[in-house]
């Protein structure tokens, strides 16, 4: 290897040293890095990912990370369950779908874009039952895999409620004919 000697002026070095900055790693094109500080005395940590920022740690060690699957979406009026069918809950309404992962439409279905946990939540309320009557509340996931979420038999109440929480993990394409939820009674 050879070694050529290289003579800068002040200003140069200067210039050079005020280049380079020690708060921040970045790629090649600047779009994707991470921030220590964007302003002085600001003590927070940002990461952007093709210019968009993705992570923030604030100075108070609240965590933000954008863009995250969630979706809520509910049904704007009752819906009629026949005896002894499966019925797919028609969630019609859409209150936010970070990732465009629910069809409020057509399918009333969570499509998750990556595999990975999801946290599922729902309630149900049933009304009008005759007393003595079985049923049972689910969600399909991949349209066949059922997970129970309540079941009982009503009795003098006019109504029964249930809410449950689901974790589906590493499913490919996760939840991807995902039926939330079914009723049969």
């Amino acid at each position: 290897a050879n070694l050529d000697p290289l003579v800068c002026s002040e200003a140069e070095v200067d210039a050079k040293i005020a280049a380079h900055h020690d708060d921040i790693i970045q790629d090649a094109d600047g779009d994707t890095k991470i921030q220590v500080e964007k302003s002085a005395d600001e003590d927070k940590i940002r990461m952007d990912v093709k210019g968009v920022e993705s992570f923030l740690l604030d100075d108070a060690g609240v965590l933000a990370l954008a863009k995250q699957s969630r979706a809520r979406a509910y049904q704007t009026s009752q819906q009629s369950i026949p005896a002894s069918a499966s019925t797919k809950v028609e969630l019609n309404i859409e209150d936010y779908d970070e990732q465009a992962e629910f069809d409020h439409v057509t399918n009333f279905r969570f499509t998750a874009k990556k595999a990975g946990y999801y946290l599922v939540c729902g309630n149900v309320v049933l009304d009008g039952l005759a007393d003595g009557k079985k049923y049972v509340i689910g969600a399909k996931k991949n349209g066949t895999d059922y997970v129970g979420l309540g079941r009982g038999i009503t009795g003098g109440a006019t109504w029964q409620s249930y809410t449950q929480t689901l974790r589906y993990s590493s499913v490919p394409r996760s939840l991807r004919r995902a039926r939330w939820p079914r009723f049969t009674r």
